[in-house]
């Protein structure tokens, strides 16, 4: 029986399903994860993909789709692993050796005809959101929810794959996609059948070992020091030494308090408000982007913060500053790891800092495109590099488990957060002429929970080849500091979409 990782001993009584000679260790940032998801504080990553038949007349039976799940299991090992011990401060990772797929497959009722996709899906990201995982040391925590998209068959449904961020990233999803429409792809050649109940065979391979032993992350003194001294040192000491960022009461970072936490073991709620851009607008935005040496996100960034600097301003509340956060994706520094299921993100800051007479929202100035690429040369650089990375941070961290506790009780220090998960092209998932595929993967969406230890609110952005940009913008209701919340939210996504616009004319 092969190892997930490094092997350990099982001393828990409740992993009767599990195989107790695979318990492996933990990495630094699925600790953290692990001790965010078991208090609640955070639920879920999904990505959910339009999937359509060339036989429209096709009806698939759900066995298919359970089948097509055991295939995603051979190749991905996530996706058979349970977290024993998730209370403690020492989680440990083990193998199911059965896996029961009543528990992750959920089929809904269809859309009914002439209902608006984009609030389907909405409806469909906040249930499966707000729906949490139970008993991680008995089932793998992660769902593929199935929404049929017409009354008359199944050749056209969304699948939400909906899986805890302890085990896997934003990639992930992309990666199990690509497994799942390969699967459906090759269905006739496929030699499971549609029991739900399945005793797992022995995998081809094991988990990716955690970032910290998949790779040397070296961390330098200047960037160790500066988060140690803004944690122990008084604020008067770590202003003067030019510590801090900016702390003047000019930047926005939602609510001053954060809402109150759930009772224990509850899920706290996740909102979603979903925006789609044409490939046509993005074509052009692009074209745009590149005469000044600017990537999407950056660009995102910027918009953002100038549709919160005006709807703000709007409700009273004056603000020229915010604290971005953009996730990144390490696979490209660690070549073994491209193809794998795992946690493999870290993240950047930066500061946006508007003009203090802001704006109505015309066009960008040369000042707007200098901030842009600023940011984009800052995330490019943290990218492309396993040094100075900030989850580095978490290995001086001497309890992770407080420190979660800890942050979930402060003020955010974050205005949002961004995570682009790029492009899914479903031609790269095919071993043959794609122009003979007979499933194709129309559009992706991408989104995750409310973090209660995070920023207000997150950004989640993916696109599929020569298709349409989805934008989810995704939060914990009461933590955006205005008294009309849902409306804020969907003025945000919508200043970004005519912002994007009027740059492609």
């Amino acid at each position: 029986m092969e190892l997930l990782r490094p092997a350990g001993k099982c001393i828990s009584s409740r992993c009767c399903n599990v195989s107790c000679s695979d318990l492996s260790s933990t990495g630094l940032n699925e600790r953290r994860c692990i001790a965010r998801d078991v208090l609640g504080l955070y639920g879920s990553i999904i990505t959910c993909a339009a999937y359509t038949h060339s036989d429209v007349s096709n009806e698939v039976p759900v066995d298919d789709f359970v089948k097509a799940l055991k295939q995603c299991i051979i190749e991905h090992p996530v996706l058979c692993t349970v977290i024993q011990n998730a209370e403690t401060e020492r989680p440990e990772l083990a193998r199911s050796v059965s896996i029961d797929l009543n528990e992750h497959l959920r089929t809904l009722d269809p859309v009914p005809t002439g209902r608006d996709d984009g609030e389907a899906i909405q409806r469909l990201l906040e249930q499966a959101h707000n729906e949490p995982f139970l008993d991680r040391h008995l089932h793998p925590p992660w769902r593929l929810y199935i929404l049929p998209l017409s009354s008359a068959a199944t050749s056209k449904f969304r699948a939400a794959f909906s899986y805890s961020h302890a085990l896997a990233d934003g990639k992930s999803g992309l990666l199990f996609h690509m497994s799942f429409s390969r699967a459906l792809e090759n269905m006739q050649n496929l030699s499971f059948d549609g029991t739900r109940t399945w005793e797992i065979p022995v995998l081809a391979k094991g988990l990716h070992p955690p970032l910290e032993l998949a790779a040397t992350l070296p961390i330098s003194w200047s960037f160790l020091l500066r988060p140690l001294m803004k944690e122990f040192l008084p604020s008067i000491v770590t202003r003067a030494l030019g510590v801090t960022t900016n702390d003047s009461g000019d930047r926005w970072c939602g609510a001053l308090m954060r809402p109150e936490r759930p009772a224990p073991l509850q899920l706290l709620r996740t909102a979603a408000r979903l925006r789609s851009i044409s490939h046509k607008v993005v074509r052009g935005v692009l074209a745009v982007c590149r005469k000044h040496n600017v990537r999407l996100t950056g660009l995102l960034e910027l918009l953002t913060a100038r549709a919160l600097a005006l709807l703000l301003s709007a409700r009273g509340q004056q603000y020229h500053s915010y604290e971005v956060e953009t996730a990144m994706d390490l696979r490209r520094c660690i070549p073994t790891a491209t193809d794998s299921m795992a946690n493999f993100v870290s993240a950047v800051t930066d500061t946006i800092t508007l003009p203090s007479n802001a704006p109505a929202l015309g066009g960008l100035t040369d000042e707007d495109w200098i901030t842009a690429r600023r940011l984009t040369e800052h995330q490019a650089q943290a990218s492309n590099t396993l040094a100075d990375q900030p989850v580095t941070l978490l290995k001086y961290l001497t309890n992770i488990r407080e420190w979660v506790q800890k942050k979930a009780t402060q003020p955010s220090d974050l205005s949002f957060s961004v995570s682009n998960i790029s492009i899914f092209d479903s031609r790269c998932t095919q071993q043959w002429d794609s122009s003979q595929s007979t499933w194709h993967v129309e559009d992706m969406v991408f989104s995750q929970s409310a973090d209660a230890t995070g920023a207000p609110f997150n950004l989640n952005v993916v696109s599929t080849k020569e298709g349409s940009l989805m934008i989810v913008l995704s939060w914990w209701p009461g933590m955006l500091g205005v008294d009309d919340e849902e409306n804020f939210a969907e003025e945000v996504c919508s200043s970004v979409v005519e912002q994007m616009s009027a740059i492609a004319q």
